[in-house]
């Protein structure tokens, strides 16, 4: 969203009524504040366009200077960073995620990091087209607002340098793209119906966006009168783009992409926030035009709302009022969340089909204030209004502020549903592979359960099933989420097996009733939950977990908090071989030899550097590549790689222990987990455990893990050719091989690194990230807090799932910081389970930190037992916080909310800043957001206003 400021009047009246702590004085705080944030001018874009004005003489320089500064630009290169990574793609739940081309439809799936070689970044606006051509170091170039991803060959190639239309004579169609000729016979290539609009507005912002910068022509005179010629090209038709613009308004995914793109580029497209805009302006050569309208409507229709009644949905609503009224409403309604933008002098037909999906109602204002859609299924349905005034071509839709939305649910035919929840469900057998649930039957009530369903997963986030919906079960939560669906008079437990230890898991369990379409969920009330954290067997998360995020340099430096090791070099051409290269390791040179990165990590707090001693599994991940096909192996005139899990020494031609390896003779590239015996700079050196699979240069994901009861040994390698295939290399699922070693587990092997063993060839290199080690048994803490803001009380839980962070502080003045974690505090149980990797058994004062609440410490020093779960609650009392510093909420204790810039004082300063935001209408995940509803607005000033006024602030021994 687009931050802006209040005004210095603005401000200036706020301060005068924040003096005053009394009733009347608050009361006019809030009448005040009311009147600022309903004066905003478009919901999407905030404040971005109150300077411009239609009937301004000025209205295209002012547009032009609007929307070019701020402008931040985004690196080329950095469209995958940036607006894949974090807009076009959409997660399909399953470890995969898409990417689709806007040209054809054609749906790109990937797995890990996204690369370009089917997609490619199409240039709307051609890069040949530009005046700049061939210059790929400016802002036009790289300007987000006209690039999209499109399929490489089948789309981006085929449209070339061509000018859009539309094709009657199809040469060459890739699903929904065309190439060919139109009705004058001259090459055009048509995009996707509703790629349509979204082009021709990217089009006529580049226009308006780079027109007369360093003396450059870009209107469409300049562009069909001098450039596609010179290209062979036939002209750009203006007029078909001015037809798309009509025909395919913008729509809820172009307003997204337009608040995305202003976060990181900081500019908007404004044709897509007003596509009225564009009849005011002769892109021929962009003078002014003077279109008439009728005059727009002062105001939306309010109460808004929809409430299903069978099969259908009725709207109903209050009429809009004001100096213009409306001579009727359009209705949007759509069976997914979205929208579209009705643009002015567009008339559009009345379509009350809702069933298949969309469906558009005029409704004079004359009218009764209702609408009723009827033959539905079951689904959810969301619904927009705007008010116009007009008729025909002189029809003037009331689009700015914030147009009403309301959406309803269509429960179909449901059983009946279920009276009670389960009762007492917990975890009641915890190991380091398993959690085994129990629980007792939902009373049966009025209307007993015919099942349950648990919902697991790692994060702690959930979405309540749906009615009507049987969801097949998923009993793999070793993955990161997984469904059961258990019947009612099956056993009253479930156990998740093959989970990974030392891990926090999530549980929810919703009582149904039904089957198949007529199947109903309970989910209101309290949903029974449980929170588990598998025991400490294959950590890997306490000592190095090392993933090189510092910059790019020829020094390795320190791992992460928080053990910080040194990490040191042995290199062929000193200090160029090893480098940190965006965000990785990179080992490789030029001159024949070894590189080898290493750490003593033998003498770290929890390190088992004696295996066979460990009294649990341990396990070791990393994520790795190097470049050769075929890789050979440890000799002087070969190519090889090997991860180090334990050395006795800390050079190449010393010293005995275990490594993953890749490179040996022979045509098959296996992965192999071996021993080697006085160094590793010869293939005689090593001797295998596991061997197994044909890899060369893709990106593998590997895992090891050694149980020290049997001296067993397993190895997993995930592979790609295009990215990582595990973010966290420790969730790599398949087995090479298991096997059992006991050679050097008694030994003490405290050198842990990477080696890389090659010929010359400048090309040729190792690039590794992401490495976890073994560490000891986990000290936790279940702790239990409520943010004020977040407390729902008629609910009984919190609005969301948010991140806290526990500090460990020493009990004695000047209680220093021992250690520390972060954790999510679930919605329901106020509880998360924070992990400390190097709190020794003792007694520390807790410290509570959350992004919007006072800072607050534990009553007194709490006993911390190491590598137990130890637990503490802030909601039972108020002496459970230092200085009893906490508000009673619906009989629970809760930490205070508003310390938005986190200075230990709720005040002034907080509600500015959530004053500002709340002024432009941000949503998201703001720190200004208090209660957690995703919106700020007033209630988050009122909320910190009230603590304000009673003088809130942090209290500390």
């Amino acid at each position: 969203m687009y931050a802006g400021n209040v005004s210095s009047t603005r401000m200036h009246y706020f301060l005068i009524v924040l003096k005053h702590n009394n009733e009347i004085a608050s009361k006019l705080f809030l009448v005040a504040l009311f009147f600022l944030l309903s004066t905003d001018a478009f919901s999407q874009a905030g404040s971005y366009y109150n300077s411009i004005s239609t009937s301004s003489p000025s209205f295209v320089s002012d547009l032009e200077s609007r929307i070019r500064s701020p402008y931040n630009r985004i690196s080329y290169d950095n469209y995958d960073e940036t607006n894949i990574a974090n807009f076009a793609s959409i997660d399909n739940g399953n470890g995969t995620r898409s990417v689709f081309c806007v040209y054809t439809s054609y749906e790109y799936i990937y797995t890990g990091i996204f690369t370009w070689a089917v997609l490619s970044r199409e240039h709307t606006f051609a890069h040949s087209w530009m005046p700049t051509y061939p210059s790929t170091s400016n802002d036009q170039y790289s300007d987000q607002y006209h690039l999209f991803p499109t399929h490489n060959n089948n789309a981006n190639g085929r449209r070339s340098n061509h000018p859009f239309g539309v094709v009657v004579n199809v040469s060459y169609q890739f699903m929904d793209g065309k190439l060919g000729t139109n009705a004058n016979g001259e090459t055009v290539y048509e995009p996707r119906d509703i790629h349509k609009g979204d082009c021709a507005r990217a089009l006529f912002y580049m226009c308006v966006r780079y027109d007369g910068i360093a003396g450059n022509s870009w209107n469409f005179n300049w562009l069909n009168g001098t450039k596609l010629p010179a290209l062979g090209e036939d002209p750009q038709d203006v007029n078909v783009l001015l037809n798309w613009n009509l025909q395919d308004p913008p729509d809820k995914w172009e307003v997204d992409r337009n608040n995305y793109i202003q976060s990181i580029q900081l500019n908007r497209n404004p044709f897509v926030d007003h596509p009225e805009y564009v009849s005011y302006i002769d892109f021929s050569n962009l003078s002014k035009l003077n279109p008439v309208y009728a005059a727009e409507p002062s105001n939306y229709p309010a109460s808004f709302t929809s409430v299903s009644n069978g099969s259908g949905v009725q709207l109903n609503w209050n009429d809009a009022t004001g100096s213009q009224l409306p001579s009727g409403y359009l209705i949007v309604a759509y069976g997914k969340n979205s929208y579209f933008l009705p643009v002015d002098g567009s008339v559009y037909s009345n379509d009350t089909v809702l069933s298949d999906g969309s469906a558009i109602v005029n409704v004079p204002y004359t009218a009764a204030n209702t609408y009723t859609f009827s033959n539905l299924s079951q689904d959810t349905f969301f619904f927009s209004a705007f008010s116009y005034n007009g008729s025909g071509s002189q029809i003037n839709y009331k689009i700015d502020g914030t147009f009403p939305q309301t959406n309803c649910i269509i429960s179909g035919s449901l059983a009946a549903e279920p009276s009670n929840h389960v009762t007492n469900f917990a975890g009641t057998d915890v190991t380091s592979n398993s959690i085994k649930l129990t629980w007792n039957d939902a009373s049966p009530g009025s209307q007993a359960p015919s099942g349950y369903v648990i919902l697991a997963n790692n994060t702690g986030t959930f979405a309540d099933p749906s009615d009507g919906v049987a969801y097949p079960d998923d009993s793999n939560l070793a993955d990161g989420s997984a469904l059961i669906n258990v019947a009612y008079n099956a056993a009253n437990e479930y156990t998740f097996n093959n989970l990974f230890s030392g891990t926090i898991y999530y549980f929810r369990m919703y009582s149904y009733n039904g089957s198949g379409a007529q199947r109903n969920y309970k989910t209101n009330g309290i949903i029974p939950s449980a929170i588990d954290t598998t025991s400490q067997s294959l950590s890997a998360t306490n000592v190095l977990l090392d993933n090189f995020n510092r910059s790019n340099n020829t020094s390795l430096g320190t791992t992460l908090f928080p053990q910080p090791l040194v990490w040191s070099e042995t290199e062929t051409a000193s200090p160029t071989s090893i480098s940190l290269s965006g965000s990785k390791v990179k080992l490789g040179s030029t001159t024949a030899g070894r590189e080898f990165a290493y750490v003593n990590i033998g003498g770290t707090s929890g390190y088992p550097s004696q295996f066979k001693a460990s009294n649990s599994n341990l396990t070791w991940a990393i994520n790795l590549k190097q470049t050769r096909s075929d890789p050979s192996g440890f000799d002087a005139s070969n190519y090889g790689i090997a991860f180090i899990l334990g050395k006795t020494s800390s050079d190449v031609s010393t010293g005995n222990g275990y490594a993953v390896v890749l490179g040996q003779s022979g045509s098959m590239d296996a992965i192999r987990l071996a021993k080697f015996t006085n160094g590793i700079n010869a293939n005689s050196r090593f001797t295998n455990i596991i061997s197994g699979g044909d890899y060369s240069n893709q990106y593998l994901s590997i895992k090891v893990i050694y149980e020290p009861a049997g001296n067993i040994w397993s190895l997993f390698v995930d592979s790609s050719s295009s990215g990582y295939v595990q973010s966290d290399p420790r969730n790599s699922a398949t087995q090479i091989g298991s096997a059992s070693d006991s050679s050097y587990t008694n030994s003490s092997l405290g050198f842990l690194g990477v080696m890389w063993n090659h010929a010359t060839g400048a090309s040729d290199s190792l690039m590794f990230d992401e490495i976890y080690t073994p560490s000891s048994g986990q000290t936790s803490l279940n702790l239990k807090a409520i943010v004020e803001g977040y407390f729902d009380t008629g609910a009984n839980k919190l609005n969301i799932n948010d991140t806290a962070r526990i500090y460990l502080r020493n009990s004695i003045a000047p209680y220093a910081v021992i250690d520390s974690a972060k954790s999510v505090i679930d919605s329901l149980t106020y509880s998360g389970i924070f992990s400390f990797p190097n709190a020794a058994t003792g007694n520390y004062y807790l410290e509570f930190e959350h992004r919007n609440s006072i800072e607050t410490w534990s009553k007194l020093p709490v006993t911390i037992t190491a590598g137990n779960v130890n637990s503490y609650d802030f909601t039972t009392a108020a002496n459970a916080a230092f200085g009893d510093n906490l508000t009673l909420k619906n009989g629970k204790y809760c930490i205070y909310s508003g310390d938005v810039d986190r200075d230990g004082a709720v005040d002034i300063s907080d509600i500015v800043l959530i004053f500002n935001d709340a002024a432009v209408f941000a949503s998201g995940y703001f720190p200004t957001d208090i209660n957690g509803d995703d919106f700020v607005d007033l209630t988050d000033v009122t909320i910190t206003f009230n603590n304000s006024s009673n003088f809130v602030s942090r209290i500390v021994p």
